[in-house]
Parts: structure tokens; C-alpha cells; sequence
């Protein structure tokens, strides 16, 4: 009945022209009905834009790290493309994968791969520092900064001695990823 009322009435409406917001479709004139100067009436003008939004840099610690926990997540999904590649290269025979073993061994792939663990180890332990928060401990302003840079050097070493060991360990026994 009430949307039946406002739909029935356009004056009820709440748009530009609205009589809630003391303006009429009545060039110079007001909701009341009275006469306006030409300087009463609204000016059309563009919004202004802040200077400070070419010069603000993003804190490490807070937006940033949730845009590249966001980021990872878009990676992850990625991933997910290339795992499903491969289990379709191992199912469809030797030749198919030999074909995948060569993309993940080129220069790209290794790139590729390495990207995607460290998404993987990034967004693991950045969700372990949202689950101290979750518990309420670490929002402190000085601990909230620590273990966001924490986060980020401890993913890129993760990162590196997974594949330092990846590279050291497992490679020579399936054929080796240098060759």
C-alpha cells in the first residue's frame, strides 16, 4: 500500500525535483509555490575533488594489505586453472604431459609457480594475523604495523625455502625442473 501511495503521487518521490528537497519542476519557483531570485535557484556545479587524493599513499599495515589479500585470492583462482591443467595432462596421457612440463619449466612458468605459492603462503598467514583479531588481541596500533610487515617478510621466506628445497630435494627425483 505505501510503495502504491508514493508511485501514485510523484511528488512524494524523493528524486532531484522533489518537494522534500524545496525544489520544483515550476522553473523560479519553490515547493511553496513562491517566486525565487536567479540567485536562490541551485547552481549546477561538479563536486570538487580532494588534492589529497593524488598525493595519499596507502599505510602498509591496513588498506594495503587487505588489497593484496584480495589480490592473492584472484591468484588463487587462477591457480586453480593451471592445477586443473595439470590433472587433465596426467590423465590424457604422456604427451599432454610433457606438454604441461614444459610450460611450468619455461621462464614464465617457474614465474608463474612461484607466484602462486607465495599467494598461497601469503594468504594463509595473513587470515592466522585475522584470526588474533578475531579473538580481539593485536589492535594495538604498533602491533597491527609489526605483524603486517611480519606477514609480508615471512611469506617471501616461506616462499624461498619451499622452493629452495622444492629445487634441491624433489626435482632430481621427477626429472628435475632445471632441465
Amino acid at each position: 500500500m505505501f510503495f502504491h501511495v508514493i508511485l501514485s503521487y510523484p511528488s512524494l518521490a524523493f528524486g532531484p525535483d522533489s518537494p522534500m528537497l524545496g525544489h520544483s519542476k515550476l522553473k523560479g519557483k519553490n515547493s511553496q509555490g513562491e517566486k525565487m531570485s536567479d540567485s536562490a535557484a541551485p547552481a549546477a556545479r561538479p563536486r570538487p575533488t580532494s588534492p589529497h587524493l593524488t598525493i595519499y599513499r596507502l599505510p602498509l599495515t591496513g588498506p594495503m594489505l587487505s588489497i593484496v589479500h584480495r589480490a592473492t585470492e584472484v591468484a588463487m583462482a587462477f591457480g586453480l586453472f593451471i592445477l586443473t591443467w595439470w590433472c587433465f595432462a596426467i590423465l590424457s596421457g604422456p604427451d599432454a604431459y610433457a606438454v604441461f612440463l614444459d610450460c611450468a619449466r619455461s621462464i614464465l612458468g617457474r614465474i608463474v609457480m612461484i607466484g602462486l605459492s607465495w599467494s598461497v603462503i601469503y594468504h594463509t598467514l595473513y587470515d592466522i594475523r585475522q584470526l588474533f583479531f578475531d579473538m580481539g588481541k593485536g589492535f594495538e596500533k604498533h602491533t597491527i604495523a609489526q605483524t603486517g610487515i611480519m606477514v609480508v617478510l615471512a611469506s617471501i621466506i616461506v616462499t624461498a625455502l619451499v622452493w629452495v628445497l622444492a629445487c634441491t630435494s624433489v626435482a632430481p627425483q621427477i626429472g628435475g625442473v632445471h632441465g
